[in-house]
């Protein structure tokens, strides 16, 4: 396969960006694939003059010659795209792809997914480059999170994979006489900014040496801007720090190693993250760390480490924890524990099959279900155990990664039919409107950026389940602001009768004013489209009926799935039967 590999940096010497394209050209190589590297956003590219009436003009001048060249020169190489970074270096990406018909892979590496919802062109560039992209791989499962806030693209999957890094070259015991009075701290980065929190960790160390009595010391290598370095140091000399804190300036990956052996402890005080390369590395080679609670890293260790994770970044907070842990927690010289604890999941070996795995998915994530064809499961109420009604939230969760993980989407009903290329797609369905549809169910389809068709009976909304005589346990229907929850969030509303009535005994004016006036009623929720048949019960002329109002209709246990030959009576797979259907 051709890749063509987008970044605006590139290079095993710095960090961050540039360290990440490096180690993705290597690894798509290994894996016997034909890498082209593009360097986009180079102001320095194309003879172009800036100034006059419009100051941006000559960027955007280089910019349309960027796609145009990328287009023209890669016309014929190129199987796939995968953009190294979010916003308009995966927005440049897009079209490209678009131009040429391939698919896009985003990489997520931090700041340009974090910091979009502060910056309305930012944010415009990552809709548009995750509404199109096949998939999205992230360094930590907070950077996908982020991204499926900014797009509801039901056709993409996402994966987390972080960077490689080598946690087994380490050969001595790690275990260090500490000076109980004065633990050394270093936090680092090419660039070193209020990306990485340094002006909230300074104030936290004022109050370190100067209201608990501490003594510790604090190195903070990286570039900074001039404007920048000098707030820092104002700030150092007015809060009296000029024998705790220093700035460092600027090292290379390996002056920078050398200068770690000097240091007890690497701290990160950042509030995005995508992995934290410095962490690694300072664990690999012996350091114990201290972390803010964001990215891969902490991800990986907060539940069996939690002192290890900084869970505030306010200066007071901050202060709290360091001193604990200058105290006790660097004591107990878990670094070693933690090293092994990240050791196989860094293991530049099982990076590589990840994304051997990930490319395999792009090839290989269809069901073959026939033409005009299409798979639905269905659920009712999500609870705490397993009835014929009732699906556990672990177990819902369980099945959701799983079903993502295989590479497949679970959307709503209008979604699936309005998507040009559906081979992926699973529409999922929620009968009845319970209310712990939303508590629970919702809440965990968000965190995978899957959609939903709910069938809601409006005479019921906001009421108990004592129409349903065969139920011993109570439920409460969603109340109108649940739905308009769900409904803003992406999911469909679809009709399920008035009050939840076989139609089977209805004549035919009562059954014609249900289909009605279920519809009319749900209409606060957007275009009512899709039917479900109460108790999955129907016959020829109920359908002929739903016809007249719906664009489709979901039974139970009987009827079909080719949606072309007759959608109107869709039928619906169990998740059990889905498990089974789709070998999870």
């Amino acid at each position: 396969m051709k890749i063509l590999l987008c970044s605006s940096e590139t290079g095993s010497d710095a960090g961050g960006l540039a360290l990440h394209c490096s180690q993705l050209k290597d690894i798509f190589e290994e894996l016997g694939h034909e890498v082209f590297v593009e360097l986009l956003l180079n102001p320095n590219a194309y003879n172009v003059i800036d100034g006059g009436y419009d100051p941006k003009l000559g960027s955007k001048i280089r910019a349309a010659y960027k796609i145009k060249s990328l287009i023209n020169d890669y016309k014929d190489k190129a199987d796939i795209c995968v953009s190294c970074g979010a916003g308009i270096t995966a927005y440049y990406s897009m079209l490209f792809c678009k131009e040429r018909g391939i698919p896009l892979y985003v990489v997520l590496c931090g700041s340009e997914v974090n910091l979009s919802y502060g910056q309305a062109d930012l944010a415009f560039f990552n809709m548009e480059a995750l509404g199109y992209a096949t998939a999205v791989i992230g360094l930590s499962e907070e950077l996908n999170q982020n991204a499926r806030r900014l797009s509801k693209n039901p056709m993409c999957r996402y994966y987390v994979i972080p960077n490689y890094c080598d946690m087994k070259r380490s050969s001595s015991v790690m275990k260090h006489n500490y000076n109980a009075d004065r633990v050394t701290y270093a936090s680092g980065a090419a660039f070193l900014g209020e990306k990485k929190g340094i002006s909230n960790l300074i104030k936290a160390f004022s109050k370190l040496i100067h209201e608990k009595g501490r003594n510790d010391l604090l190195y903070l290598y990286g570039k900074i801007d001039d404007d920048i370095k000098e707030q820092y140091q104002h700030m150092i000399t007015s809060l009296s720090l000029g024998q705790n804190v220093f700035l460092c300036g600027y090292f290379d990956r390996r002056a920078f190693h050398q200068k770690m052996d000097e240091v007890d402890v690497y701290i990160q005080a950042s509030p995005f993250e995508g992995f934290g390369n410095s962490v690694a590395e300072a664990l690999s080679s012996g350091k114990d760390i201290l972390i803010s609670d964001t990215g891969y890293i902490a991800e990986q260790i907060g539940d069996e480490y939690p002192d290890h994770v900084i869970r505030s970044l306010a200066p007071e907070r901050m202060a709290e924890d360091i001193y604990q842990y200058s105290r006790e927690i660097l004591f107990r010289n878990e670094a070693e524990s933690i090293r092994l604890r990240l050791a196989d999941v860094l293991d530049r070996h099982n990076i590589v099959e990840r994304w051997r795995e990930v490319f395999g998915k792009a090839q290989s994530a269809s069901i073959d279900v026939g033409a005009d064809s299409c798979i639905a499961v269905m659920f009712h109420d999500i609870k705490s155990e397993y009835t014929g009604v009732d699906y556990s939230p672990e177990g819902f969760e369980k099945l959701l990664r799983k079903v993502s993980e295989r590479g497949f989407r679970l959307c709503s009903a209008r979604d699936f039919f309005q998507h040009p290329q559906s081979d992926r797609m699973i529409i999922c369905t929620f009968d009845d409107g319970y209310e712990d549809v939303y508590r629970n169910a919702f809440p965990i389809m968000q965190r995978y950026g899957f959609s939903a068709t709910v069938y809601v009976c409006p005479d019921l909304v906001g009421k108990d389940n004592s129409w349903n005589h065969k139920d011993d346990t109570v439920r409460i229907h969603m109340n109108h602001e649940m739905i308009e929850d769900l409904w803003h969030a992406g999911w469909e509303i679809g009709s399920h009768g008035l009050s939840h009535i076989n139609m089977l005994r209805l004549p035919e004016h009562e059954l014609e004013d249900n289909l009605v006036r279920s519809k009319d009623q749900l209409g606060l929720y957007g275009p009512i489209e899709s039917f479900c048949y109460p108790y999955g019960q129907y016959n020829s002329f109920i359908k002929e009926k739903v016809k007249l109002y719906y664009k489709n209709a979901f039974s139970v246990d009987i009827g079909g799935n080719n949606y072309i030959s007759d959608p109107y009576q869709i039928t619906r797979l169990t998740p059990e039967q889905l498990i089974k259907r789709l070998e999870l």
